[in-house]
């Protein structure tokens, strides 16, 4: 997912560092290949060790980079495997996601995935014939769980949360809070976030979103508010290479196993839970605007704020209800 800059006014200075102020503590490091910064209402004791802690849980679960991971376990299994609560949980999330978006967040892509390998950026090559070879191996219907048994139709198929795993783990540290009865908080991840309440000014928080620009330098292009709510935004203009003489974007259309080329460059979505931003975030990127606002529009949970090109222009369409301000 794409980076999205956080202001919290007098706060920000906190993200780089554990402190206190004025009535806050904030809390960031690394974790999942990225960065976090969290920042909440302070609390007698010190909740960073419990913090941490179910940041390792989600990287024992969820992560293909960590070496015994539940995951991975499961990816390189030709039996049932026995999976949590937690895995359940984030499954049948996912599931949702995959309903809701008539199949444009699909986790089980991870076969095309492997043929295009992002992580390197050098050019690259992929025969449409292996495409749809891979295609075969994919598809959530192809993966069951019941009674914590996970079993799997066809060996080959093989998960990979990533567009969604970051914004489940800041559902699961947000409600970590909520049960520690904190009433203000900002959890973010990679760039996906949750807030509740309300800064240390008391006004709701401010996010800042980027211009979708091919530069490693970020300039933004507006800021709104958040207040008991989620937001993830998603962008194919960063993180891209040359596949088959052509530039392609890292996010794939699980219907096509390709990139596709839409006139949407960035998608921020705001929802009630972080998961579920993040996984409709990286959906919308293989849809048309007129797609997106058709489900927007039918899902009060919903709000967005969508650049586009009109002509060769840049355009902004933003949810009714959601106040921005342009730099």
């Amino acid at each position: 997912m794409m980076w999205v800059r956080i202001y919290i006014g007098s706060l920000l200075f906190l993200l780089v560092s554990c402190g206190e102020h004025e009535g806050f503590r904030s809390y960031s490091g690394e974790a999942q290949g990225t960065t976090f910064s969290i920042v909440y209402d302070y609390q007698p004791g010190d909740l960073e060790d419990e913090i941490d802690s179910l940041l390792a849980s989600m990287d024992f679960h969820f992560s293909t980079y960590a070496e015994g991971s539940m995951i991975n376990l499961v990816n390189t299994a030709d039996r049932p495997v026995k999976v949590d609560d937690l895995f359940v949980d984030l499954w049948e999330k996912c599931w949702d996601v995959n309903i809701t978006t008539n199949g444009y967040f699909d986790p089980t892509l991870g076969p095309v995935l492997a043929l295009y390998d992002f992580d390197d950026y050098n050019d690259l090559s992929v025969d449409s014939a292996e495409v749809e070879e891979a295609l075969k191996q994919t598809g959530m219907h192809l993966i069951r769980i019941q009674n914590h048994e996970l079993t799997k139709k066809n060996v080959n198929v093989t998960l990979n949360f990533n567009a969604v795993a970051q914004g489940y783990s800041v559902d699961v540290i947000s409600e970590f809070f909520e049960r520690k009865g904190i009433q203000n908080y900002m959890v973010e991840i990679g760039g996906e976030l949750r807030v509740k309440g309300a800064n240390d000014k008391n006004k709701p928080w401010s996010i800042g979103i980027d211009k979708p620009v091919q530069t490693q330098s970020r300039k933004l292009l507006l800021k709104t508010s958040l207040r008991d709510r989620s937001l993830a935004t998603s962008g194919n203009y960063r993180k891209f290479k040359k596949i088959n003489g052509m530039s392609a974007g890292h996010i794939l259309n699980p219907k096509t196993g390709y990139s596709e080329q839409t006139n949407v460059l960035s998608v921020s979505v705001m929802a009630g839970s972080c998961y579920r931003a993040d996984a409709m975030a990286t959906a919308f990127m293989n849809m048309q605007l007129k797609d997106i606002k058709t489900l927007e529009q039918d899902d009060p949970d919903l709000s967005v704020i969508v650049v586009y090109l009109e002509a060769r222009d840049t355009a902004v369409y933003v949810s009714p209800g959601v106040d921005v301000v342009y730099f």
